[in-house]
């Protein structure tokens, strides 16, 4: 009862949003929710389909095999990346998780991505106030989130409270000189936001999600795998051997609904 509750929360909210363009005035829920329509079941499998999803006689290369156990839904980040010409994108989903679970999966993916890997302050242009903390630039907010409330509430809907303070807290830089520096993506500054723009860089020989693999399923939690596929070895001809890596997540049923206490993306 308490899922279709929620289901239907978001439904009504996504009806409200649909004639609406300006979206400042939103509450922070709804806009996390808006692209709930984005998520699709999966089509009957053909008989000519195998279960890597390539038909009779079709070659792909080794980019371009689906995962298994996933649905391809249409790639959508916050920020740049949203507008630089991969319209024609797509990612993936576990598939066996529920609607709302898929929900929450997409957000905390493009969440954890901002919090870990490519900072653009969810959607931020940069022209915000610049304030330094320990030697290092903040910039001021002006993206999806500006106050700091409204940005924690909202990874709040996404992560266990345990699971953010653990995002949130500032990793350990060793700069030319060998000084030691601990960086935040993220602070507080009076009632505002500010991030540290940036990014780490991703695996170069990550080639795609190899497949979403099921641990553990209860009404309690839920651990699964996100497989990655590599190359043994970074190849210009984009060629060779190739290996798996699985990296785990988890998600838990709390008072206020499931929430992820453990993320992990294979790039």
């Amino acid at each position: 009862m308490k899922r279709i509750l929620n289901i239907f929360c978001l439904t009504m909210l996504l009806i409200c949003l649909s004639s609406c363009k300006d979206i400042s005035h939103i509450p922070i829920n709804a806009k996390m929710f808006m692209d709930e329509n984005n998520v699709q079941q999966p089509d009957k499998k053909a008989d000519n389909v195998s279960d890597n999803g390539l038909e009779s006689g079709d070659e792909m290369s080794v980019f371009d095999v689906p995962p298994k156990n996933a649905i391809e839904i249409p790639w959508e980040r916050i920020g740049r990346e949203a507008i630089n010409g991969r319209e024609n994108r797509v990612m993936y989903i576990p598939s066996f998780l529920d609607e709302e679970q898929q929900i929450l999966y997409k957000m905390a993916e493009d969440a954890y991505r901002q919090l870990t890997i490519h900072n653009e302050g969810f959607g931020s242009d940069e022209s915000g106030e610049h304030i330094e903390i320990d030697n290092r630039t903040y910039i001021q907010a002006n993206g999806l989130y500006t106050k700091w409330d409204d940005f924690e509430r909202a990874m709040l809907q996404l992560f266990t409270a345990e699971y953010l303070k653990q995002l949130l807290s500032p990793y350990r830089y060793t700069d030319s000189l060998g000084q030691e520096h601990f960086i935040h993506q993220f602070v507080q500054h009076e009632e505002n936001l500010y991030y540290s723009y940036g990014a780490r860089g991703g695996n170069i020989t990550f080639i795609r999600i190899d497949k979403f693999e099921l641990v553990e399923q209860t009404e309690e939690i839920i651990r699964f795998d996100v497989v990655g596929l590599y190359f043994d070895e970074y190849s210009p001809t984009l060629d060779g051997s190739t290996h798996t890596v699985a990296r785990p997540l988890e998600m838990v049923n709390t008072a206020d609904g499931w929430r992820f206490s453990l993320f992990n993306v294979p790039y």
